[in-house]
This record gives C-alpha cells, sequence and structure tokens, in this order.
C-alpha cells in the first residue's frame, strides 16, 4: 500500500503505509500497536513517561490538512488510549519528561491539568510564544518569546 490511496480515509498516501498507528517497542525489540479508538483518525505516540507513553491524537475527520489534535496518554500494560478532548490545538510537541506543549499551554503526562503561561509584556502579536521543555516536576518552564525586534529565551516558574 506504499504509496497508494489510504483505505480508511481515501486520501492519497504518501507516507509510510503504518502512520496514524501508534506503536510502543520492547527493549527486546519486540512492537504492539497502541489503540485509536472510534472518532480519531490517527494518532502519534512520542514519549514515555513512567509506564504511559504520551502524544497526540488526530480528531476525525479531519477538515483541512492540518488537522485538530488533542493530548493522548497510553496505558503501557494494556496500549489503552485515555484523551483530552477539552484540550484541542494544531501542532503539540512532547517533553522528555512528557509534558505536552503547544503555544503557551502545557499538559501534565497524566492528562489531569492543562495549564497556561502568561505571555510576557511588550510580545509581538504576530508571532507566537512557545514552551520549549517543562521540568520533570512542571514548576519549571522554558520557551520562547517573539519580540518585534528579537527572540528571547523566556522562563517561567512557580514555587
Amino acid at each position: 500500500m506504499f504509496p497508494g490511496v489510504d483505505p480508511k480515509s481515501g486520501r492519497p498516501r504518501d507516507r509510510h503505509p503504518n502512520e496514524g498507528q501508534p506503536y510502543v517497542w520492547a527493549p527486546d525489540g519486540t512492537g504492539r500497536a497502541l489503540e485509536v479508538t472510534a472518532g480519531l483518525a490517527a494518532a502519534h505516540a512520542a514519549a514515555v513517561h513512567g509506564g504511559h507513553a504520551v502524544g497526540f491524537a488526530f480528531l476525525e475527520p479531519p477538515t483541512d490538512s492540518d488537522p485538530t489534535q488533542i493530548p493522548a496518554r497510553w496505558d503501557l500494560d494494556t496500549g489503552k488510549i485515555t484523551t483530552l478532548r477539552s484540550v484541542e490545538a494544531k501542532h503539540m510537541r512532547m517533553t522528555a519528561s512528557g509534558w505536552i506543549t503547544f503555544g503557551t499551554t502545557i499538559v501534565s503526562p497524566e492528562l489531569d491539568r492543562a495549564l497556561r503561561v502568561p505571555v510576557p509584556q511588550g510580545a509581538d502579536p504576530d508571532f507566537p510564544t512557545y514552551v520549549d521543555w517543562v521540568s520533570e516536576d512542571g514548576r519549571t518552564v522554558i520557551g520562547t518569546t517573539s519580540y518585534p525586534d528579537r527572540f528571547v529565551s523566556t522562563v517561567w516558574s512557580c514555587e
């Protein structure tokens, strides 16, 4: 099926035939698929934290070439997915410690809270401020703020 047409969506496929199906591999090299439930077009697991994989899922049906994403977490013992449908974005990233980030929003590895860091005063409204890294405990956040004449590393912290 590579290249060809995706039988589920009917759209041309120009990538790996298993695109959209998250997998996890054990240290011995064996792999298995993680769950993608009804209502999700695809999913991507990007980091392992504790006994879980974290990533994002694409909502179905996609309405454009840049579909909406929601945070996702898989139990590595069962492969079952949990999603946080109250948080939607276009470009999510994962940190090594399992935090999911997009723009100024961070979502905990447990998917039990979503927080937004404040945009610094004077930031350029035409360019985004975004989070790049979150500490394991979530108390320190590092990102980039765009100003009209420069980009600046930004640190947010809580006590």
